[in-house]
């Protein structure tokens, strides 16, 4: 496989490896760290950091980035391939998402204890597998500067850009998510068209805890 064009664009507070120790044909890119956290800066250093043609699979907060990438510089990817990501994570008005009070508890629990912070995010990562978490903990960065995607994520809304992605785009979800709370169904409704995956029993993160079946689904898309 072709390693030099697949790339994993990680979500908020993961290092890329996470993925990448079992999808070695992937290169990883993390969340980056730029001057004013503007999109246009976030998009720049994607587009400087992936070739044409490209297939991509963005996690988590990731996805809303490559989503307005393919937008903004179409001939970058070729594949996208959404993984518990929402056009929208925040509750809206007849939209499920993560409600006001839940940011605030998760923005307080990551600027206290770095290793509380760190056991109960992944915890929650890989809800309901009762695989052993330290496992994936090790791969959390607690760096200051994720509060700049934490106060991006409470105004992000790529719907109308979601609605016109078409047949090379896919999203894979896991039907217990707890960190990503916008149910298929609302997702249908804004984009009907886009190929959706649910994998039943699994939750934010279902490239780690089944990877035989991610890894399948990969292969299929």
């Amino acid at each position: 496989m072709d390693v030099c064009n697949r790339y994993f664009l990680s979500g908020l507070f993961y290092q890329h490896e996470v993925f990448t120790q079992h999808y070695p044909e992937y290169q990883g890119i993390n969340l980056p760290e730029v001057s004013n956290y503007t999109l246009d800066e976030i998009l720049s250093f994607y587009a400087k950091n992936i070739k044409d043609n490209a297939i991509v699979v963005a996690w988590s907060l990731a996805g809303i980035f490559s989503i307005l990438l393919k937008e903004k510089f179409p001939t970058k990817i070729k594949k996208l391939i959404l993984v518990a990501t929402s056009p929208k994570f925040m509750q809206f008005t007849d939209w499920s998402g993560i409600s006001p009070n839940e940011l605030k508890a998760l923005i307080e629990l990551y600027q206290g204890n770095e290793n509380i912070f760190k056991n109960k995010f992944s915890k929650l990562t890989i809800y309901p597998n009762t695989l052993s978490h330290t496992g994936i903990s090790k791969y959390i960065n607690t760096k200051k500067y994720y509060l700049n995607y934490l106060n991006l994520l409470k105004v992000m809304d790529v719907r109308v850009q979601f609605s016109k992605l078409s047949h090379d785009c896919h999203l894979i979800l896991g039907d217990q998510d707890v960190l990503m709370k916008t149910p298929r169904d609302d997702i249908r409704k804004v984009n009907s068209q886009i190929k959706l995956a649910e994998i039943s029993g699994e939750g934010h993160a279902p490239f780690i805890t089944n990877v035989l079946e991610f890894k399948k689904l990969l292969i299929a898309q």
